[in-house]
């Protein structure tokens, strides 16, 4: 009877081994998709003091959703740091809201050169009037701006590569310029110090 019962179930226990094999990942296999920005990793640590000090910026209106708040936010603890961040409330605490985008100044200067580069190509591929074309830029943080060609319809948008959330601007003349001056003013910022 022994034997028996033990035939019966050594079967359930080999499949229940070999089902524990397929579903768990191997450690090699597992993959991360939380993005770590530059900003979080500064302010995910623990056991330190964390200072900084917000100066508002110019709201930007998009067409497909509420107003972008955005600031230059300086941080002075641990280590100097300064960021452009492009929040959905203007109460969010820390700017970590998802969906909110803080871009680190090296990161800035990076968007607003892809920034120029893309508003140029936009003219020439606009002329072409292709059934559908995208060009973007996404930074290292996952900050995209991008436009869309439609045959003879042409969206600028800004958004984040880690939520899928993008809003269509309008005016991507006053967007750049927004951008544009929130290095100047960082610069200036800097020089102060």
């Amino acid at each position: 009877m022994k034997k028996l019962l033990l035939l019966l179930l050594l079967p359930i226990g080999l499949y229940a081994q070999e089902d524990k094999q397929i579903n768990q990942p191997q450690a090699s296999q597992q993959v991360n998709y939380k993005i770590q920005t530059k900003y979080s990793a500064l302010v995910s640590k623990s056991n330190f003091y964390l200072k900084y000090v917000d100066t508002k910026f110019q709201n930007i209106q998009p067409v497909n959703a509420r107003t972008i708040y955005t600031l230059i936010r300086k941080v002075i603890e641990p280590r100097a740091a300064y960021f452009f961040a492009l929040m959905r409330s203007e109460t969010t605490p820390y700017c970590l809201d998802p969906g909110s985008e803080i871009i680190e100044y090296s990161d800035l200067v990076t968007i607003n050169k892809a920034i120029e580069k893309l508003i140029s190509e936009s003219v020439r591929d606009l002329e072409k009037k292709p059934d559908f074309l995208e060009n973007k830029y996404v930074s290292e943080d996952g900050f995209t701006f991008g436009y869309r060609i439609k045959r003879d319809l042409l969206n600028f948008y800004i958004g984040s590569e880690r939520y899928g959330n993008w809003v269509i601007i309008n005016d991507y003349k006053k967007l750049a310029a927004i951008f544009k001056e929130a290095q100047t003013k960082i610069e200036e910022l800097k020089k102060n110090e």
